[in-house]
């Protein structure tokens, strides 16, 4: 206890020295933690406002920077647009509507089976239940109707229409050649060699939709072909013709998918020889039609290979109007010869055609929507992909199921 009170004597006598080094020591340890404290702070803040100061300076280089105003005004203009759209849109289809119009020739009945069956993807499955084709007998009704109506697409632009209904499988001028099959979908003929100079382009023996026959040499019209410039307006390949009855129209034993895409086919090739006959105007002879001749029109998937005017893309090769989805040349100078050739999608017998000859199960397995239409980039899509489309919501979905373009 002596030596307790001997320390706090001491303590007493200098308490105030020892209080004020106290005293510094606490002071000087605030002001640095407080110094420290406020140089962070500052240091955010600085960086904030410099943030701010940048961002601001950015917004002035926006021309009509977004506000709440600019985006009420775009909400209301994108609608506007979207307005805009669906009545173009509606005004093409009540156009469509004038022109896509079944022919009376087939009568009330057939007509009030089809007409309602557009869009075809939507309302027309593949493959087509046996309860929900068409009755056999307004399927054969199309079937001997398209064939009366292929001569008259020749006559609205003043050519002749030189393909036989008897002979699908070419006509005169070439040799050798495969036909479609017989009406039952299983036959095909040979036709023999070359003829003579101006001989018979149509086949002979079988029926309707039987085999070809003999080829004709020399005109490449075959029999009855008219070469007088004068007695013909457009000069429109033979072979074309026959190319476009056989891959499109060649109909024996059809399908409901098969009837009506072979009318949307006869409505678009109407529709450009309206355009050629519009072009040509009043002209009567060859010499003086603006559209003098044509040498190939190929639609849906016959005109797979090609990109633009002029342009052939596959194993059509240079020249050729085939590409890789068109027939190729089974002898020289014809798309037909002796069967289809390797890169022909049809096969030799035509099989595979969407339009083929065929009646069997693989006639009907085969989807005539495939390949048929393009996309944005102008590439044939599959039947699956136009089909998801049409029943999709995605707007990456919705011109290819507005706007189908073969």
């Amino acid at each position: 206890m002596d030596q307790l009170k001997q320390y706090m004597a001491i303590v007493l006598k200098y308490h105030f020295w020892v209080l004020s080094g106290l005293v510094t020591v606490i002071f000087v340890a605030a002001w640095v933690l407080f110094t420290m404290s406020m140089s962070k702070e500052t240091s955010a803040r600085v960086s904030t406002i410099s943030a701010s100061y940048t961002t601001g300076e950015q917004i002035t280089t926006i021309a009509n920077h977004p506000n709440d105003q600019s985006k009420s005004m775009m909400e209301q203009l994108n609608r506007s647009e979207a307005e805009q759209v669906l009545r173009a849109w509606q005004r093409r289809f009540r156009e469509q509507e004038n022109v896509l119009v079944w022919p009376e020739e087939l009568r009330d009945d057939f007509i009030q089976a089809v007409e309602h069956l557009k869009p075809i993807e939507l309302t027309v499955d593949h493959p087509t239940p046996s309860d929900k084709e068409l009755k056999p007998y307004l399927r054969g009704r199309y079937r001997d109707y398209i064939q009366d109506e292929l001569p008259k697409l020749a006559d609205i632009i003043g050519a002749v229409w030189h393909a036989s209904r008897s002979s699908p499988g070419g006509p005169g001028g070439y040799g050798s050649g495969m036909g479609g099959g017989m009406s039952d979908g299983s036959g095909m003929g040979m036709g023999s060699g070359m003829g003579s100079p101006g001989g018979s382009g149509a086949g002979s023996g079988g029926d309707s939709y039987g085999a070809m026959g003999s080829g004709g040499g020399g005109s490449p019209y075959g029999s009855g072909g008219r070469t007088d410039e004068e007695s013909f307006v457009v000069l429109w390949s033979s072979t074309n013709q026959a190319g476009l009855q056989n891959s499109r129209f060649n109909l024996s034993s059809p399908t409901t998918l098969q009837v009506l895409y072979a009318q949307e086919d006869l409505w678009v090739l109407r529709a450009l020889m309206m355009i050629v006959k519009a072009v040509n105007g009043d002209a009567e002879a060859q010499y003086s039609a603006a559209i003098k001749e044509i040498e190939s029109i190929q639609i849906g998937p016959d005109a797979a290979g090609i990109k633009s005017a002029g342009s052939v893309s596959g194993a059509g090769g240079s020249g050729s109007m085939y590409g890789s989805s068109g027939m190729e040349s089974g002898m020289s100078g014809s798309p037909y010869g002796s069967g289809g050739a390797s890169g022909s999608p049809y096969g030799s017998s035509g099989a595979e055609s969407p339009y083929g000859s065929g009646s069997g199960a693989t006639a009907r397995q085969y989807d005539p929507a495939n390949g048929r239409y393009v996309d944005n980039n102008y590439e044939p899509m599959t039947a699956e992909r136009l089909r998801t489309a049409m029943k999709s919501n995605q707007p990456s979905d919705a011109f290819l199921a507005v706007a189908k373009r073969m």
